[in-house]
């Protein structure tokens, strides 16, 4: 009966051969590289033409329903800023009330 062997990758003792020679080892680092950018750019562009062709973020037809923003708290929010922005405003235009102590 023949014993049932788990197939390997490796060669002369060593993964993928990997150490027996640079030049081996060059050309299956520039393989891994490649094979993996590959996936990446095709991963990308199948998910740019995938969102770019759908509608799937916003339905155009549709508008937004009722209560989905918080007005109030938005209304909080907006005047909160202006108070920064003015704040912002006064220590822009007046002047620094320290002495210089080299002076």
């Amino acid at each position: 009966m023949k014993k049932f062997k788990l197939p390997t990758f490796e060669r002369n003792g060593k993964f993928l051969g990997f150490g027996t020679s640079p030049k081996r080892d060059w050309k299956i680092i520039f393989l891994s590289v490649s094979v993996a950018a590959a996936l990446v750019i095709a991963f990308c562009a199948y998910t740019f033409l995938h969102l770019n062709s759908n509608d799937t973020i916003v339905d155009k037809g549709q508008s937004a329903p009722l209560g989905l923003v918080n007005e109030k708290l938005l209304k909080k929010v907006v005047t909160y800023y202006k108070e920064k922005s003015a704040r912002l405003e006064t220590i822009k235009t007046t002047k620094d009330t320290i002495l210089d102590p080299s002076l």
